[in-house]
C-alpha cells in the first residue's frame, strides 16, 4: 500500500475525521473464528487465527496503528490492502484496544511499519476486522491484490458500493471515456469502459480504448499477468505471443470491463495493473445489478 498518493472520490475529496470504531456485522468482518460465524459461512483463511497478539497505544503516524506486544515491542502496524483518501486524519483505532493481527506481511515497509490484516476489540468482548469494516462504510479503497485477502477485502468493499455509501455516494466509478480523465493522474482511480483493440509489443499487453494514445486511456500489463487473469477466467492461456492476443482481443474487446489501479500520464492517460485482480469482466444489463454506461 502506498500512503502517499490520494484517492478520488468521483470527483469528490473525502476526509475521514471520525474517531471510534463500529462494528461491521457479518461472518467475515468480525468474527476470529469459524465457530462465530453464522452456519453455513466459513471465514476467509487470510483471517483465521492469530499471527500475534497486540495492544493499541497513542502515535504520530497517522498511517499506521501504533501497538505494543506483550513482551513490550513496540510496532508500527500498516493494515494492508486498502487505499486511503487525502487528507487522512488517521486510523480510527483508540488506545488501550487489544489487537489480533492476521496475514501479516514477513517484513516491515521502508518506514518499519509491519503490514497485517487487523482485527481490534470493541471493549465489550467483540471483535471487528478494521479493513473491512472500513470499505464497507465506503471510507477506504480495495488495492487490487492476488493474495490471500484480495478476495475477502474486495467483497466488503462492495458492500459499500451496493448500498451507495461513502465515496460510493459520489459514484466512485471513472468511466475510461471520460475527457478529465487527466485530472485524476496519481490517484488510484477504478476506471469502468469498452477496450476497442488489444495490442501486444515485446511482452507488454496494451487495452486501447481509443484511437489516440495521446487522449484515450490506454491499460497495460506484463503477458505473465496476462496469462494469469485469463487462467482466472477458466479458459486456456495459449503459449504462442499471438495467440495470446487473438485470445484476450476476443475476451476484452468491445465488452464492458472495470480495472484499478494508479492512474499516470505517459503520453497519455495510462494504468499498469499490478495484479490480475485488477480486471474483471463485467455482467451488466438486463438481469444483472451492473449497469453499465
Amino acid at each position: 500500500m502506498d500512503t502517499d498518493r490520494p484517492l478520488p472520490g468521483g470527483g469528490q475529496r473525502m476526509r475521514v475525521d471520525r474517531v471510534g470504531f463500529s462494528i461491521f456485522l457479518g461472518c467475515v468482518a468480525w468474527a476470529l473464528s469459524a465457530a462465530a460465524c453464522p452456519a453455513g459461512e466459513r471465514l476467509p483463511d487470510c483471517l483465521e487465527g492469530t499471527d500475534l497478539e497486540a495492544r493499541s497505544v497513542g502515535g504520530d503516524d497517522r498511517f499506521a496503528v501504533a501497538a505494543v506486544t506483550g513482551k513490550g515491542e513496540l510496532l508500527q502496524i500498516v493494515p494492508a490492502g486498502v487505499i486511503l483518501p487525502p487528507h487522512w486524519a488517521g486510523w480510527p483505532v483508540p488506545a488501550g484496544r487489544a489487537l489480533r493481527l492476521t496475514d501479516v506481511g514477513e517484513k516491515t515497509d521502508r518506514y518499519g511499519r509491519l503490514p497485517a490484516q487487523v482485527h481490534v476489540e470493541d471493549g465489550d468482548g467483540r471483535w471487528g476486522w478494521l479493513q473491512g469494516d472500513l470499505l464497507a462504510e465506503g471510507r477506504v479503497l480495495a488495492e487490487a491484490s492476488d493474495g490471500r485477502c484480495g478476495e475477502a477485502l474486495l467483497a466488503a468493499e462492495a458492500k459499500g458500493r451496493d448500498r451507495g455509501v461513502g465515496l460510493w455516494q459520489y459514484g466512485g466509478v471513472v468511466r475510461a471515456t471520460d475527457d478529465r480523465l487527466l485530472d485524476h493522474v496519481s490517484d488510484y482511480v477504478v476506471v469502468r469502459g469498452r477496450p476497442l483493440s488489444v495490442g501486444m509489443s515485446g511482452r507488454r499487453i496494451y487495452l486501447n480504448f481509443g484511437h489516440d494514445w495521446a487522449t484515450d486511456l490506454t491499460i497495460t500489463l506484463s503477458e505473465d499477468l496476462a496469462r494469469q487473469w485469463i487462467d482466472r477466467q477458466g479458459a486456456a492461456a495459449d503459449r504462442d505471443d499471438s495467440d495470446l492476443r487473438e485470445g484476450l482481443q476476443q475476451m476484452l474487446a468491445g465488452r464492458w470491463i472495470e480495472a484499478r489501479g494508479w492512474l499516470q500520464e505517459r503520453g497519455g492517460p495510462a494504468i499498469e495493473l499490478e495484479a490480475a485482480a485488477a480486471l474483471r469482466l463485467l455482467r451488466c444489463g438486463v438481469g444483472n445489478t451492473i449497469s453499465c454506461p
